[in-house]
């Protein structure tokens, strides 16, 4: 099922061309790799809360619906890199004040 996520979903064609096959000509086989298709977007959308349901309504593909949703979650690679620089510049700043031991140094609330 994670190739779906990570290739998009099957779709039968026919033999040596580009054209998708008519679905009454498909084998067992095709047949069950399309059900999967349907299988795993219905997965997807059972897992989430209304909030990121709505954000993935108008997703047709699975794994349109995953990239939505890591992007939701994690935001670019820009947000990404710049959450990074933030985590480091304060690992820089972080020190210990003069009136305060090793303990309450690394109890203190981060900012």
């Amino acid at each position: 099922m994670w190739s779906l996520i990570e290739h998009g979903e099957y779709v039968p064609y026919v033999r040596d061309t580009t054209t998708p096959k008519p679905q009454a000509e498909w084998l067992t086989a095709e047949a069950d790799r399309v059900l999967l298709n349907s299988k795993a977007k219905l997965f997807i959308k059972c897992a989430l809360c209304r909030e990121e349901y709505d954000s993935i309504m108008k997703c047709k593909t699975a794994q349109e619906m995953w990239n939505t949703l890591q992007t939701h979650h994690e935001g670019t690679s820009r947000i990404k890199e710049t959450r990074i620089d933030i985590g480091v510049r304060k690992f820089e700043l972080f020190e210990m004040q003069e009136d305060e031991t090793v303990d309450q140094m690394y109890g203190r609330k981060k900012p």
